[in-house]
């Protein structure tokens, strides 16, 4: 009997001494602050310090956050960052790319498991295979680009502009207060598009296809032109109290109801 448990706390120590170290040393990685260039290498959190110009993180392994202070630029390319992504305010800027190179995570776009969050007068580039798993949020952010990259929940409030191009949102976009309008070409939405209070004098919105949009399409308040063209809306188009009314220069397709503004707007509808 005691043979036994000898044999299984042996057993066990044994199992202790694969998967312990491991994780010891992921408690044990270092914190990084980013003022250049960095190739490889595990770390427990990144921190850009205020006006600096040139960080970059290549083939990164970030356990924690990555947190870009004020005026900050930095470039994250083929990465892995296991938090959350945080832009300051005040012209920072983070970019996310994913490139061919081969490196200590070659099978691995570059992708944030977190959320993206883009402070006042704050920028993001989000460029062809990078991928954000979390929601973004805008709070008075200048920009949002996505082109060719996957988002899931875009929350935007009072940004400058959104400028998404044949990007995949993994959920909805919900934009309110924005001040210069913006451009959603021939992206996948997956959930709903919402645009609410855009202010006047200052942009448009085109909403361009060809152009899925698998939730509704809700128009409300808005006081800059917005043009639909040929998208697919697969549930319903709806529009209330925008000035000028929204208009459609090249036919949709939606398949449930339109509502509003936009009643016998498009073709192709139910």
């Amino acid at each position: 009997m005691i043979h036994r448990l000898v044999s299984a706390a042996a057993a066990a120590g044994c199992v202790l001494a694969v998967v312990c170290p491991a994780s010891a040393a992921a408690r044990s990685a270092p914190n990084l602050v980013c003022t250049g260039p960095v190739v490889g290498g595990t770390y427990s959190s990144v921190e850009v310090p205020a006006n600096t110009s040139s960080c970059s993180l290549t083939q990164v392994r970030v356990i924690g956050d990555v947190t870009d202070e004020d005026g900050a630029y930095a470039t994250l390319t083929d990465s892995q960052v296991g938090g959350n992504v945080s832009v300051g305010t005040n012209g920072a800027e983070v970019d996310f790319d994913t490139s061919a190179n081969t490196g200590p995570l070659p099978s691995s776009p570059m992708t944030v498991h977190g959320n993206l969050t883009i402070g006042s007068i704050g920028y993001s580039v989000v460029n062809p295979g990078a991928i954000i798993e979390g929601t973004t949020y805008l709070n008075n952010a200048e920009n949002l680009q996505i082109t060719q990259g996957t988002v899931h929940n875009v929350l935007s409030q009072t940004a400058g502009s959104l400028t998404f191009s044949q990007g995949e949102i993994d959920g909805s976009i919900v934009a309110n207060n924005t001040i210069e309008g913006g451009s959603f070409f021939e992206d996948v939405i997956r959930g709903n598009l919402v645009l609410n209070a855009t202010q006047a004098g200052f942009g448009n919105w085109y909403i361009e296809g060809p152009q899925e949009i698998d939730g509704n399409v809700l128009l409300t308040n808005n006081q800059e032109p917005i043009f639909l063209l040929a998208n697919h809306i697969k549930q319903n188009l709806a529009c209330y109290n925008n000035t000028p009314a929204p208009t459609a220069p090249e036919a949709n397709q939606v398949d449930g109801r339109e509502l509003g503004q936009c009643a016998g707007l498009t073709t192709g509808s139910n």
